[in-house]
């Protein structure tokens, strides 16, 4: 990558890169990341200090905080989503999500309540598809709730087995954003995500 990096704060700028002592580097606790909103090249991936098996998965997709009813189908709300019948989703929280919802887990959007700003998700792509097995949300919620497009996976890394992966000279293209997952696995990995 010629020239000298953007800050990580700046996810639009023209050639960005996670600098070093950065989010998600010297990684300890398992993340979600919003590292670009529109296209881009996913160029490679460094791990400077190798962790415990912890792992990376990156996807070409968005993110937003969304609002979250406690129904039967559960009810997640965000003004133009990217979704279809059968994408995958996953949520995260600084708080609690509803019963009936897990953090990290994937979810399929359903056919049943899929409108241009809201959906509702089922445990699998084929319930999702058929319109059954729509998950009920119930209990209490707290915090802000995050949605992930994590249905174009790009590829998964090990932080313990691969300390340097280039993509070669055009690397990985993706269309509508960078999202990583980094998992820890009990010991901080330093990463740097390069990607223009």
């Amino acid at each position: 990558m010629a020239g000298f990096p953007n800050d990580q704060t700046n996810p639009n700028a023209a050639a960005p890169v996670w600098l070093a002592g950065s989010n998600p580097l010297n990684l300890t606790t398992s993340i979600f990341d919003q590292v670009k909103t529109g296209p881009g090249v996913f160029s490679g991936l460094v791990v400077g200090t190798a962790g415990t098996t912890s792992a990376l998965k990156a996807y070409d997709g968005i993110s937003s905080i969304v609002t979250m009813t406690l129904a039967a189908p559960g009810v997640i709300s965000w003004t133009g989503h990217p979704f279809v019948a059968g994408d995958a989703v996953v949520f995260t929280t600084t708080g609690a999500l509803p019963t009936g919802l897990t953090a990290g887990t994937t979810y399929y959007v359903s056919t049943v309540g899929l409108t241009a700003n809201a959906f509702s998700v089922a445990d699998t792509k084929a319930h999702a598809l058929a319109g059954t097995n729509t998950i009920t949300t119930s209990g209490s919620q707290s915090g802000v709730q995050n949605a992930w497009d994590v249905t174009l996976p790009i590829g998964t890394f090990s932080t313990a087995a691969q300390a340097n992966l280039p993509f070669g000279t055009n690397g990985v293209l993706f269309q509508n954003g960078l999202i990583v997952s980094a998992t820890d696995g009990g010991g901080a990995a330093n990463l740097t995500i390069l990607y223009r």
